[in-house]
């Protein structure tokens, strides 16, 4: 059986080019949502890493202090203090 009116192959090309135009684009949109979240994501761990870094140093200030006080007290007579800095340490 012919059909009456069948498709000219210009049309049906020009469809099927337009189809896969518009999965790529959908696929070039997927790939540009999920690269700027990366990079969000990878923002925010190193400011994470900042901080934590910053709260550790500042940690390992407060200790030191700790144990200078410790060593002056031992200096003065009293070794539980000595033990008490070295707990502070390790």
């Amino acid at each position: 059986m012919v059909l009456a009116n069948p498709t000219p192959p210009f049309v049906t090309f020009f469809f099927l080019m337009r189809s896969y135009s518009s999965c790529w684009a959908s696929h070039i949109l997927k790939s540009q949502t999920l690269y700027e979240s990366a990079v969000a994501f990878g923002m925010r761990k190193a400011l994470q890493t900042e901080q934590g870094k910053n709260e550790m140093e500042a940690r390992i200030q407060q200790l030191e202090a700790e144990c200078a006080e410790k060593e002056r007290q031992v200096k003065g007579g009293g070794s539980v203090a000595l033990l008490a800095c070295e707990s502070l340490l390790y």
